[in-house]
């Protein structure tokens, strides 16, 4: 005898088949490079009492992660004049920065001309910012950085300035583009620990 099975039965199953699908991938995912650098920072951050706020993804998250972060503390600048404060900076403290980045043409150290493209793309296009640009942007809100990862110690720039740490963490796996930035906020009370002190 043939069995006939209903539309309704054939849903069903094709549900059931998703779910059973769904599940394996969830599973899969749990191993992926993403998942486990976001479980290893969740676990530093809850340590440190900290959560991240999360700011887009678009070339400007180091930027827009300090503006956040300046904002905490009263001080209202916007990514645009971060991104030209950073750039004054490194333009005029060339010999701190110009030794370590290379050109493109060449792959030798860059060209003055270089470099100061290179500086002017950092204040006027989404360039992705890094260890260097935080570095200027440092000195010129002269205020220290705290930059917590999963992998590795906190990295401290601009530990001369005598007040709180603007707090950031630092993403190597979150998207595919590349690397992000994102702000970091007490997480339901006050930090305990200073994130400065964490080594992971």
């Amino acid at each position: 005898m043939l069995k006939l099975v209903t539309a309704s039965e054939k849903k069903r199953q094709k549900e059931v088949q998703r779910e059973k699908e769904i599940a394996a991938q969830e599973v899969e995912n749990q191993f992926l490079p993403r998942a486990v650098e976001e479980r290893e920072l969740y676990e530093i951050l809850a340590k440190l009492g900290l959560a991240v706020y999360e700011v887009p993804s678009d070339g400007n998250c180091m930027y827009k992660a300090m503006e956040h972060q300046l904002g905490l503390f009263g001080v209202m600048k916007s990514m645009s004049e971060l991104r030209q404060e950073t750039a004054n900076y490194m333009l005029s403290h060339a010999e701190e920065f110009l030794p370590f980045l290379t050109s493109k043409k060449s792959g030798d150290m860059m060209t003055t001309e270089e470099y100061e493209e290179y500086c002017a793309e950092v204040s006027s296009t989404t360039t992705w910012g890094g260890q260097l640009e935080l570095k200027a942007l440092s000195h010129a809100c002269k205020v220290p950085i705290t930059v917590v990862q999963a992998y590795g110690p906190s990295i401290e720039i601009g530990t001369e300035y005598n007040c709180k740490p603007m707090l950031l963490s630092y993403h190597r796996c979150l998207y595919e583009m590349g690397e992000h930035y994102n702000s970091l906020v007490p997480n339901e009370g006050k930090v305990d620990e200073d994130p400065a002190s964490l080594e992971a």
